[in-house]
């Protein structure tokens, strides 16, 4: 790659976003990627790489990024979770590794400590908070060419200690392409959503938006949205579910008549968010507190606002030549509150913060979910002696 490959990469985002310079100024940033000029045709392609998503770090916007030069279609084979500031494999290809290390604790890789490895990633992740950024730790420990920009490896297999049950066990892995979920030892829900009506609440988890059309384009989600606001109707407390769910197609397209009945009827409830909800899911949970909603978990991914709605760019002679595409933010994504003031500049916080363990994970607890049960049945109890 070249180094005016990437000004014109900048320049050309620059030219799309409608507030590139929103979290560094314009002088300050072009400084930075300045001082790379007389060193940059010394730093291998790797290392070019590294220093590119480090500049467009600056500009904190989750939804604007470059595709890296160096195109990979394997990662190792463990999924990971953030707990208490602390790593662990939560998933694993049961047909690479022991089941017994599931829920091991990441202790080092290639005998560089985890929280070294984490202050390492931080710079290369674009986000507007530190929260959002920890979810991108999580997958990037997994891709062997984000190891190798950090310097953690130069390989790809790598040495990966672990602590599990008070022992450690070290083990050499190498990457590989997961083509086959059914490798996953926990086998993932592919459902996108679900709703369920039980004797005391209603229940609404949402995985993801990512692939859902919007309701008068679907027949299946039109009628989803139609049944569950009939439902609705019981009058029970609602328990909204998005964590995990980092996003994808407008919430409002895809659920407004769900959106219409809680407004409609009043209908009291909790969301349930944590550090992994982001983008399309925020925005659902700010308009959920803004109709009286109760956040329960921990902070979000992302502020209420936030830049996003863009499409991957091609630039035709630079993505022939140095192999650089991107995506970059072309509108503000808010919802209209009235009944609270949204914080533009963190995270969007939980009222009731309430953080999941590993322990939880093992032993099949939701302490989130329990705490939302618990409140319901209490005040439900309450009103019969009254």
């Amino acid at each position: 790659m070249k180094y005016e490959a990437l000004t014109d990469l900048f320049l050309e985002m620059e030219k799309m976003h409608p507030n590139f310079y929103k979290s560094i100024s314009k002088k300050s940033f072009w400084e930075m990627v300045n001082q790379l000029k007389t060193k940059w045709n010394k730093l291998n392609e790797i290392e070019q790489n590294y220093e590119m998503l480090k500049i467009n770090a600056l500009i904190k916007d989750l939804h604007s990024w470059p595709l890296i030069t160096i195109k990979e279609d394997v990662s190792y084979p463990f999924k990971v979770k953030r707990f208490n500031e602390q790593y662990y494999i939560t998933n694993i290809n049961k047909n690479e590794i022991d089941k017994n290390l599931l829920y091991s604790k990441i202790v080092s890789i290639n005998g560089c400590l985890i929280d070294d490895i984490e202050k390492r990633l931080l710079p290369i992740i674009t986000a507007e908070c530190t929260e959002g950024k920890y979810s991108r730790v999580c997958s990037y420990i997994t891709y062997p060419i984000l190891l190798k920009m950090i310097k953690i490896s130069t390989q790809d297999e790598i040495k990966i200690k672990l602590q599990n049950n008070n022992k450690f066990f070290e083990l050499s892995l190498n990457p590989s392409i997961w083509k086959n979920e059914n490798s996953l030892l926990n086998e993932d829900n592919n459902s996108k959503y679900e709703f369920r009506t039980l004797d005391r609440y209603n229940y609404f988890k949402i995985s993801s938006f990512t692939g859902l059309c919007p309701c008068l384009k679907s027949e299946e989600i039109f009628n989803f949205n139609s049944k569950v606001s009939k439902e609705l109707c019981n009058g029970n407390p609602f328990l909204v579910d998005l964590r995990d769910n980092q996003g994808g197609t407008m919430y409002s397209w895809v659920f407004p008549q769900i959106l219409e009945t809680i407004s409609k009827n009043n209908i009291f409830g909790f969301c349930l968010i944590n550090n992994n909800t982001m983008s399309s899911s925020v925005l659902m949970a700010t308009d959920l507190k803004d109709k009286g909603f109760i956040l329960v978990g921990e902070d979000a991914g992302q502020p209420s606002s936030f830049y996003a709605m863009g499409k991957p760019q091609n630039l035709p002679y630079y993505t022939t030549k140095f192999g650089i595409n991107f995506n970059v933010s072309k509108q503000l994504c808010k919802v209209e509150t009235h009944n609270f003031t949204a914080l533009n500049d963190s995270a969007l916080k939980c009222d009731v913060k309430i953080k999941t363990t590993i322990d939880d994970i093992k032993n099949n607890k939701d302490p989130v979910l329990e705490y939302c049960i618990e409140q319901i049945t209490k005040k439900q109890d309450l009103s019969l002696i009254k």
